[in-house]
């Protein structure tokens, strides 16, 4: 039976002519205009994919509509940067976001290799077993390309040169022992074995992708200039080989035109000194201001130094995530976001003061190479979007608004304090899930088992150390601490399945091991200590014999 001939039955059959046209005209236009056009919708296909991905790239196939004020307070460049120390994308997940931060006002990508480059030769050795192969690369920075995103490697020059000097062959090249990080820049052996070899084999790799802009990184070279002794001030020595640098990166790439940045932190120090070479390095690198909380040390008297000091542009650095504590698992949106509209403020007040080349949203993954994983990039998506669109001009309330556009999440969510809560976007799902159960469980399921009537009363370290309790409570509490022990087992099978479809090798493994190993070796010694108290039956009397040699030591020491 057709659909008309169904509505003319159960619908028509007593109503007059023109009613019936009616009505068969408004069915058909909520059909048309509702149900027809959301089915289209879901069953759209990205033409613009190649078959090897286009099931696997999210697409949501949303177009965002211009700021009304994005000349005036847009960044020219919005680079999104790519920390691959820690938790690198799997190459299929590295298209996605590529594909994400292109729909959403990106304009290139800054990528930090650290050990995670195909290296095959000197650098081999410190290579990641888990590194990226140069095909998977290939194919990565290819779609990049193909996305007209312009492609920046990071490649650390001074400091942040742990994953190689870590290493005992590459010991003799630290500025000193103790500290792993500085490589000797007085040292020509290892500037060639370390810090040029690394360059070399980066930059000749990059050179089919037309890289223009490198940046050498910089930053955090810690009490540098103790290995050799050097008749210039350690302030000349850093220009001078920072300079020579810039030359070596230039005639690597064969462009004289190549742009170089370099991180702030650090070459600020230098910036004041009086000397040609400082003055040499004032013209041939690009600073990067990094400051990822109030810009309370950039104000407009800084910007106006900076521009008197050279003609060269001045990049600003927010971040998006990774930069609120070494440890941290959940992005505070807020506090990012605000991060970034203070850069976007601090741009529109002192553009007149210096030139900007762009603003770089920064996305670690860890603080340096031996530090934890600090916020996963697949839980930042949605800061990501938020900032991106800070970047390109909106406020705070229209950037959360196109963010929760390009999700697909629900514009009612709009004030409440996660509007991202419900996005219907396969690439916020793990947002999503680490959001509601992975936090709920961090943040009220764990705390409060400490705060249990049980556990204060009856299950204190005191109960535990002799042995005696009420058997009541803790046949409260053992199914309690049971219970918690199925929910890590719970979240860890998700967490596995989850991180472990979209972040390379060992990545899922190490978050479990680091976030639910220490509580789950906490629980397990609960219900072994409670189930063998609850089988006790008979108990000391009072007063119990109290070790106190820890005290007694500490006393002895001074401590006390």
């Amino acid at each position: 039976m057709s659909f008309k001939i169904w509505i003319r039955r159960n619908f028509l059959r007593n109503l007059p002519v023109k009613k019936n046209l009616f009505l068969v005209l408004f069915i058909v236009c909520i059909w048309y205009f509702g149900i027809l056009r959301f089915w289209l919708r879901k069953s759209e296909v990205p033409v613009e994919l190649n078959d090897e991905i286009a099931d696997e790239v999210y697409d949501d196939g949303v177009t965002l509509p211009t700021p009304i004020n994005f000349d005036e307070a847009a960044f020219e460049n919005r680079i999104v940067h790519f920390d691959l120390k820690g938790a690198a994308p799997k190459p299929h997940y590295f298209k996605q976001l590529l594909r994400l931060i292109s729909r959403n006002g990106a304009t290139g990508i800054l990528i930090e290799y650290e050990d995670m480059f195909p290296f095959e030769n000197g650098l081999k050795r410190a290579k990641n077993d888990e590194a990226y192969t140069k095909e998977e690369l290939e194919d990565i920075l290819g779609f990049a390309k193909e996305l007209n995103l312009t492609i920046i490697p990071l490649i650390q020059s001074f400091g942040h040169l742990e994953w190689i000097l870590k290493l005992p062959e590459y010991r003799q090249y630290r500025d000193h022992d103790v500290n792993s990080g500085v490589v000797c820049i007085s040292n020509q052996e290892a500037v060639k074995n370390v810090v040029e070899a690394a360059f070399t084999e980066i930059l000749q790799f990059h050179q089919k992708f037309d890289v223009k802009i490198v940046h050498i990184g910089g930053d955090e070279a810690f009490n540098y200039g103790k290995c050799f002794p050097s008749p210039e001030t350690r302030e000349e020595l850093a220009a001078n080989y920072l300079v020579n640098l810039t030359k070596f990166v230039r005639q690597t790439i064969g462009s004289e035109l190549t742009r170089v940045l370099i991180w702030n932190d650090m070459v600020d120090q230098l910036w004041y000194q009086n000397s040609s070479s400082i003055e040499k390095l004032k013209k041939t690198v690009e600073l990067v201001v990094w400051d990822y909380g109030d810009l309370g040390r950039y104000d407009s008297y800084y910007w106006e130094e900076k521009g008197k000091q050279g003609d060269l542009p001045i990049w600003g650095a927010s971040a998006f995530k990774g930069a609120d504590g070494a440890n941290k698992i959940f992005v505070d949106l807020k506090m990012r976001q605000l991060n970034n509209l203070r850069w976007a403020k601090a741009m529109n007040e002192s553009k007149h003061l210096v030139t900007f080349g762009g603003l770089i949203l920064t996305g670690w993954q860890r603080y340096d190479h031996f530090s934890t994983f600090c916020e996963l990039l697949p839980m930042a998506i949605p800061s990501l979007v938020v900032n991106l669109n800070v970047a390109k001009g909106w406020n705070a309330s229209e950037a959360i608004e196109q963010a929760i556009h390009a999700l697909d999440c629900n514009l009612d969510d709009l004030e409440n304090d996660d509007p991202f809560w419900r996005c219907r976007s396969r690439i916020a799902q793990i947002y999503i899930w680490a959001n509601q159960r992975l936090k709920y469980f961090l943040e009220e399921e764990w705390p409060e088992l400490k705060n249990l009537h049980e556990m204060k009363g009856w299950f204190r370290y005191y109960n535990r150390k002799f042995m005696f309790s009420n058997y009541h409570y803790l046949d409260t509490l053992i199914p309690r601490l049971y219970s918690l022990k199925d929910r890590i087992a719970t979240l860890k099978r998700e967490s596995d399945k989850k991180i472990g479809s979209v972040l390379i090798g060992s990545t899922a493994k190490e978050f479990a091991f680091d976030l639910f190993g220490p509580i789950l070796e906490q629980l397990m010694a609960m219900i072994t200590e409670a189930e063998a108290i609850i089988k006790i039956r008979s108990f000391k009397k009072r007063p119990f014999e109290f070790d106190d040699s820890v005290f007694a030591a500490l006393e002895k020491s001074g401590w006390w």
